[in-house]
């Protein structure tokens, strides 16, 4: 009966060594498999494919280029004092000292015209001759034949007192060249223009008058 009893025990006994060792492959197993998976990185620090890499950072190197020497130069400069010779005017364009300036007028008009005004301007600007300082000016008003001889007086007395006015705005400093008080002659003095050009037995009466415009005038004129 022992006998029969250690038999039967027998192959429980070694059902459970091989069960245990059955649950030992399994546990093994079990403990090994992430193992496996690692594959090739099991075991090693950074093999092919089995870890990433912290990719390197490049170390910037400073290289730095010796920079040459300043060079310094100098530079010396020479000033040449040139002096200027100023040349003396030129006669051809230096105004020449008046004589005479005539002064037109319209018919039986004593306002002075828009070229008589600038006759009388340039007449005033030829006084900065300095040959001219010290000399008087007079005006002398005159009119042509027709028309009666006192009314043409008056006529003459306005137009050289016509003139006058302007010259007195003008003139910079009336006391180096003093204005004569105005002077009328009506027709006495006519023009020789007038006297050789103009027959009023040959004439029509408008033409005439026109042929006579020079003698109705005031003429402005530098006293020596």
């Amino acid at each position: 009966m022992a006998l029969k009893s250690e038999r039967r025990r027998r192959p429980r006994r070694v059902r459970r060594s091989v069960f245990a060792s059955a649950a030992g492959l399994l546990l093994a197993g079990l403990l090994l498999l992430p193992l496996f998976r690692l594959g090739p990185c099991f075991g090693s620090t950074c093999g092919a494919g089995c870890c990433t890499q912290t990719p390197s950072v490049p170390v910037a190197t400073s290289t730095t280029t010796p920079r040459p020497a300043p060079v310094t130069t100098t530079v010396t400069t020479t000033t040449t004092s040139t002096s200027t010779a100023v040349p003396p005017p030129d006669p051809s364009t230096t105004l020449p000292a008046p004589r005479a300036s005539i002064v037109t007028f319209d018919f039986d008009e004593a306002i002075v015209p828009r070229n008589g005004v600038a006759e009388i301007e340039a007449f005033v600007a030829r006084l900065r001759d300095p040959s001219t300082a010290g000399k008087r000016i007079s005006v002398v008003g005159h009119t042509c034949i027709l028309g009666p001889v006192p009314r043409n007086q008056a006529l003459s007395e306005r137009r050289a007192r016509a003139v006058v006015a302007i010259l007195r705005g003008r003139l910079s400093d009336p006391l180096r060249n003093p204005l004569e008080p105005p002077v009328g002659v009506a027709s006495a003095q006519p023009t020789s223009e007038t006297q050789a050009k103009c027959h009023r037995d040959v004439m029509s009466a408008g033409t005439y008058k026109d042929c006579l415009r020079p003698d109705r005038r005031a003429v402005i004129t530098l006293e020596p």
